[in-house]
């Protein structure tokens, strides 16, 4: 046995005789460690791996009584070349050929001991570094951090333990940390400038650097996460400047205002959902209470759509903008602004029609931007227009840059439209207000989506006269960096109206203005078209589906115009409710509000049982006994964890891998479902939580599960 053992295996080993501790016998792997010849090693004895100072500790343990199998140690040897070598030897007493010796298994830890003097050096500066360092797992979950993140935050060694990453993290930027970092896949150091948040509910900007451990094989297993120092607004050896006085009014900075925004909208869906819960119970309602529920419903709507708009400016004023240009045919986007403009278009009466739409317009710019300002712009031109259609027309307008055009009749556009669209382009807001009831978010929400990308609006005109109105992009959205403004709720916000004078262009006639003041004359005097001494150059012609007029043209092959389809496809998405049988399927609810629990449990009190909790720790125990058929949960929790973080934990467990998640949240951003689906989530509707919706939602989830 003990010679097979020699023959195979990887340690070393020898076998020294007890009695004068000669060497009877060594293996391969011995003699290549200590760099012996076998005849060499054999002409030896123990004594002679040890250098002189270190006999005394040999001497000590061959007094000691040998522990059968037990690694002692560790001991230093010398090898051939005078280098040290430090071993753990396990000994075990055999009889070899009638002597009693002993069998001596060696293993090298050099390399281990000195990792564990790296270590502890790594461990001392650790703990004594002036940068906050945090270990977590692949999940963003904290494993340890050092004392500074304990006296940085003012957070106790308890309250990090096995918390998500982006409790640390202002809610601003917890969607870039997750999605950049804990979800990205990269295998490379992430670097990210945030916004850090202290226990005490202050914050701090640094550079924050995210750098994957990987076990044996190279899969990551968790992060090393190092904040950088705060970053100062003033550079070193320049005197700040002085705070100016406080106003007579209290300034609202947007960070506070999107915290309010979500603390207003759960009563108001609440009352939304209670109110919508007694209309529907009305089995026979009297004309009065037929158009008392109307007027109700319609300033639900307007309400919600004034709240949606504020947490939309709020989330613009916050810097809390991350563009992202893709390339886009505008004909892609067609679908989604009719269906943002239905609820308007129906309330109003107005039918959606299209004017000239190239079916080759493509471009580059940030698609939730672009849907929103054209979204609100539509929006505009719904709710000023006295006429029963608008036309919606999109065509390249020079060699850089795109039209995006409005009118409300066959060949023109009205006054009071034209009028309309130049006083929320170019008055002052609440002159807009006061005219039309446009909100001032709204208002304030469409001029710094202009700004942001780029854009100016303008008036087509044909034959002197104006035709549509419009707004002007660029092809391709150049990124700049957003200027710094005052984002207080006061009127310190305006917009001096802009100079709307003609200007003729050879190609075509379309008068154009940007947000910029125009330069005024001392004098200023009445508008007078000029007089064109000349033959005119050609008119710009603005078709629409139905041709106007023929117009001369340059190129012989017309430009491809968007046809609209004459039959839309059958909705596949959207059975009849009536066949979704709701006692057939179990939920669970997390919701940190009760009254919105109880909405809930109204709504859909048809499902064969429902349990809530306003947290992931409550719900804990209910996912461990109860398998549930779905999960319907707020962004906004109670406790350590928030939605997001909910859905990567609940995802782990072994039951809930494709159990169907469903985001809801209080107001909906540009984008929002988008971020939540890429997040995780099966899908997202927002709040009031009414049957009808959350019916339809899980309709088209339990279709995609099935197929």
């Amino acid at each position: 046995m003990y010679d097979l053992l020699l023959q195979t295996s990887p340690e070393p080993i020898f076998i020294y005789d007890v009695d004068n501790l000669k060497f009877l016998e060594v293996n391969d792997s011995a003699l290549k460690m200590y760099g012996y010849s076998r005849d060499e090693f054999l002409q030896m004895d123990l004594t002679d791996l040890y250098a002189p100072e270190d006999i005394q500790t040999l001497i000590e343990s061959s007094n000691k009584q040998v522990v059968e199998n037990v690694y002692n140690g560790p001991f230093r040897h010398r090898k051939k070349d005078g280098n040290s070598v430090l071993v753990k030897i396990s000994k075990s007493t055999i009889d070899f050929s009638g002597r009693r010796a002993h069998f001596n298994i060696v293993k090298n830890v050099t390399e281990a001991i000195e990792k564990e003097k790296d270590f502890q050096a790594y461990q001392y500066l650790f703990e004594n570094s002036n940068d906050v360092i945090v270990f977590t797992d692949i999940y963003g979950f904290v494993n340890s951090s050092n004392k500074k993140l304990t006296s940085e935050l003012g957070y106790s060694q308890n309250e990090i333990s096995k918390v998500p990453f982006g409790n640390f993290v202002a809610e601003s930027d917890r969607e870039r940390v997750n999605s950049g970092v804990f979800r990205s896949g990269h295998n490379n150091e992430e670097i990210l400038d945030l916004k850090i948040l202290k226990k005490n509910k202050s914050t701090y900007n640094t550079t924050v650097r995210f750098n994957p451990l990987k076990n044996y094989s190279g899969v990551i297993e968790g992060f090393v996460v190092i904040f950088g120092e705060e970053k100062k607004m003033a550079s070193p050896g320049v005197m700040a400047p002085a705070a100016a006085p406080a106003e007579s009014h209290d300034t609202l900075d947007s960070g506070f205002l999107s915290h309010l925004f979500h603390e207003i909208l759960t009563p108001i869906n609440v009352i939304i959902g209670f109110g919508q819960e007694l209309i529907d119970s009305i089995e026979n309602p009297t004309a009065e209470q037929i158009e008392s529920t109307d007027i109700i419903q319609e300033n639900q709507k307007s309400l919600l759509q004034v709240m949606d708009t504020a947490a939309e400016f709020a989330s613009l004023v916050q810097q809390n903008i991350d563009m992202s240009p893709e390339n886009m045919l505008f004909i892609d986007l067609i679908e989604e602004l009719e269906g943002n403009s239905k609820r308007n278009l129906k309330a109003k009466g107005v039918e959606f029609a299209y004017g000239k739409i190239s079916s080759s317009l493509s471009f580059s710019s940030d698609k939730q931007r672009i849907v929103s300002l054209f979204t609100q712009f539509l929006g505009y031109a719904i709710s000023i227009t006295h006429n029963k259609k608008i036309f919606l027309s999109a065509q390249n307008y020079d060699n850089d840059s795109f039209i995006v055009s409005i009118k409300d009749e066959k060949f023109a556009i009205s006054e009071e439209l034209l009028e309309g669209l130049k006083d929320v382009f170019s008055q002052d807001e609440n002159i807009v207000r006061q005219r039309y009831g446009f909100s001032r978010f709204s208002v304030r929400l469409v001029r710094k989506l202009l700004a942001l990308l780029t854009g100016r609006t303008g008036v087509i005109r044909k034959s002197g006269k104006p035709a549509e109105y419009g707004i002007i992009l660029p092809l391709e959205l150049e990124i700049q960096k957003p200027a710094e403004e005052d984002d207080d709720m006061s009127d310190s916000l305006e917009f001096e109206q802009t100079s709307f004078d003609d200007v003729s262009f050879p190609q075509d006639e379309i008068a154009v203005h940007d947000r910029k003041p125009s330069v005024r004359k001392e004098k200023p005097t009445p508008r007078i078209e000029p007089r064109r001494e000349t033959t005119p150059p050609p008119v710009y012609q603005q078709p629409s589906i139905i041709r106007e007029e023929p117009a001369p043209r340059r190129e012989p092959q017309p430009e491809p115009v968007y046809q609209p389809p004459v039959q839309k496809q059958p909705e596949m998405v959207k059975p009849n409710r009536g066949s979704f049988n709701l006692s057939q399927y179990s939920c669970l609810y997390l919701e940190d509000q009760v009254d919105s629990q109880i909405l809930f449990k109204v709504q859909m009190k048809e499902l064969n049982n429902i349990e809530v909790s306003s947290s992931v720790e409550g719900a804990l125990p209910m996912l461990e006994v109860s398998q549930f058929d779905f999960i319907v949960m707020d962004i906004n929790l109670q406790g350590e964890y928030n939605g997001l973080d909910a859905l990567r934990f609940i995802r782990q467990l072994p039951n809930y891998q494709t159990v169907p998640i469903i985001a809801v949240t209080a107001y909906v951003l540009p984008g929002d479902r988008e971020k939540f689906i890429q997040a995780g989530f099966d899908d997202f509707i927002s709040k009031p939580v009414l049957k009808d919706n959350l019916v339809d939602v899980l309709k088209l989830v339990m279709a995609r599960r099935q197929s």
